[in-house]
């Protein structure tokens, strides 16, 4: 057990303390690192100091723990690698039995560091001795490394369930954005195929989050700028059309889709520091321009939607706070911040991951105070919308 004895229900409680967590254990905003299964469970994905990928969970009215089963007794996604800053997605889906499941990818912070992406699955979510971890598959590891993915699953219009992995590799002539999918649900191991290369070229800045829509999106830093990739429900899983280019980025931040099809994406924008801009996409792919919002001083946005309503998480420079802003059909974006993490938070703030899309409660990790220039503690924090 990783926090303090008693109940957590709503409000601010500690993931991990100060001195297990990675130096940067949520990084980054656009990879989808909360769950909530259908028995309640809050699950979660972050950093471990050293090491690698941690999986911890939390019930209802219970404390963050990280007991599990099968492959992993101590929730290790990935352990002994060295690092614990690698980007790490969680998503949920059920097999054919209608039994839920969840599905963790991880991967390299960056195409340096070598490294490869990797998936597992976890069963057994709500069992009281913690959730089974399966075994580890490889997706990718080419000689010159794989890194930063991000993964969903999508319903095909026969009402069939795809997972969609979308990760950055070096190829042959450069760098690329890759797409896979995996359609056995039923299995520990399943084949990642149906490989896409959606762009290529000699800049490594090419990575994307993936939006479930009518389908499934990816919006993806491309050559700087952003992008969003479409593969409608009921087509091909090779078969993926995009619009315009967007912003200039430095790092995408989360995106999520409204009932009418549109796309929001929140990022840092490359051309102002320390700026926030969340630009619209059409169902088509076009971006809106300008952008809808721009805030200066702010880094590292997330956003997450009911389909109508949406909120965008990030932190204020200024006072190292994490802030929100509500956005509404008949009202456009708030004008001022909500502080959802104040000075009890203890500072050190970066990439807060939130729950997309939202299930009556704003939920979300992020990094919490340090230990040490390499270690930092993560937080989690919900109340209801």
């Amino acid at each position: 057990m990783e926090s303090p004895a008693g109940t957590v229900t709503d409000g601010l409680s500690r993931v991990t303390g100060s001195m297990r967590g990675s130096s940067q254990p949520t990084y980054y905003a656009a990879n989808h690192r909360m769950a909530v299964t259908a028995g309640g469970r809050l699950l979660a994905v972050h950093g471990r100091h050293g090491s690698g990928v941690q999986l911890t969970w939390r019930d209802p009215a219970g404390n963050w723990q990280t007991q599990s089963t099968g492959d992993a007794p101590d929730g290790g996604i990935i352990t002994g690698s060295g690092t614990g800053d690698w980007p790490a997605s969680i998503a949920l889906a059920r097999d054919s039995s209608g039994t839920e499941h969840a599905w963790v990818v991880a991967g390299a912070l960056s195409a340096a560091a070598l490294g490869g992406v990797y998936l597992r699955r976890v069963s057994d979510l709500d069992s009281p001795q913690g959730p089974s971890v399966g075994p580890l598959v490889l997706v990718d590891a080419p000689p010159g490394g794989a890194f930063k993915p991000d993964l969903q699953f999508e319903r095909a219009a026969d009402g069939a369930t795809r997972g969609v992995v979308v990760w950055a590799r070096a190829g042959s002539a450069g760098y690329e954005t890759v797409v896979g999918a995996f359609t056995d649900l039923d299995a520990d191991v399943p084949a990642v195929g149906d490989r896409l290369v959606l762009e290529s070229g000699t800049s490594a800045n090419r990575w994307g989050t993936l939006v479930p829509d009518r389908g499934m999106s990816v919006l993806l830093r491309s050559n700087s700028r952003l992008v969003a990739y479409h593969h409608a429900a009921g087509t091909s899983s090779g078969t993926w059309t995009h619009g315009a280019q967007g912003l200039s980025v430095t790092v995408p931040g989360g995106a999520a889709a409204l009932a009418s099809g549109a796309l929001l994406a929140a990022v840092e924008n490359a051309t102002t520091s320390e700026t926030v801009n969340v630009q619209r996409f059409s169902p088509s792919g076009q971006p809106q321009d300008p952008p809808e919002l721009q805030l200066s001083g702010y880094s590292t946005p997330s956003i997450t939607t009911d389909g109508s309503e949406a909120w965008l998480v990030m932190v204020r420079r200024s006072d190292g706070f994490v802030v929100s802003r509500h956005y509404t059909a008949a009202s456009g974006w708030s004008s001022t911040d909500r502080i959802e993490i104040g000075a009890e938070g203890g500072g050190n703030h970066d990439s807060p991951s939130v729950l997309r899309p939202v299930d009556g409660r704003l939920r979300l990790i992020v990094r919490g105070p340090a230990g040490s220039a390499t270690r930092s503690s993560v937080l989690a924090f919900q109340r209801p919308l």
